[in-house]
Parts: C-alpha cells; structure tokens; sequence
C-alpha cells in the first residue's frame, strides 16, 4: 500500500482541530482505522486524549461543584464559595488553553511546521 504523506498530514491536523466540529469522534475513528505504528494513529490518540481532558475537567468540575452552589446557600457558606470558585475558574482557563493547543498543534501540521 502507498501512503500518502499530504494526505496523511491532512487527517493528523484535523484529527486535532476536530475539536471545533467532532471533538472526541474524529480522533477516535481516525485512531481505529490507521494502521497500527503509523504517524496518523500516534496523532489521533494524542488528539483523544487531548479532547478527553477539557470535557472530563468539565464535567467532573459540574459534578463536584454545582452541590456546593444549589446546597451551600445558607449562612456561613463563604469558605465553599472561596474554595470552589478559584477552583472552577482554573479548570476553565486550562480547558480554553487546552482547545487553544489543539488548534495550534492541527496548524502546525497542516503547515508542515510538526511531525
């Protein structure tokens, strides 16, 4: 079988800026069906997990915390809301510098800057 290269570096850089439009389900085909050693499989796993960790971050974040938001309400709850909101806030940032690195990797690529 002849690969391909342009083609090959065309999926690696979608397979991380899919998290614009199929986060989670490009990589995760893509990683499947590529042959087992290539370049393309090392780049889709990388962009899963990649994917994985902001919606994870988030939903975990959600899970741990909207308790403390609708049960915490009362009197003398100030010390969960100055735990916990520090503590959203940097799950946020590094979930937006996340997409931000997914984005600038699938560049990279598509430009023929990485490999």
């Amino acid at each position: 079988m002849v690969q391909n290269p342009e083609h090959d570096k065309i999926i690696d850089g979608l397979s991380y800026l899919s998290i614009l439009f199929a986060p989670i389900l490009f990589p995760l085909i893509v990683w499947i069906i590529s042959a087992p050693g290539s370049m393309t499989r090392y780049h889709a796993k990388r962009a899963l997990f990649l994917h994985l960790v902001p919606i994870l971050m988030l939903f975990f974040g959600i899970i741990m915390f909207m308790p403390l938001a609708f049960f915490a309400a009362g009197p003398g709850t100030g010390l969960a809301s100055w735990i916990g909101f520090p503590i959203m806030m940097a799950a946020i940032v590094v979930d937006l510098g996340l997409v931000i690195y997914n984005i600038v990797l699938g560049i990279r690529i598509l430009m023929g800057n990485d490999q």
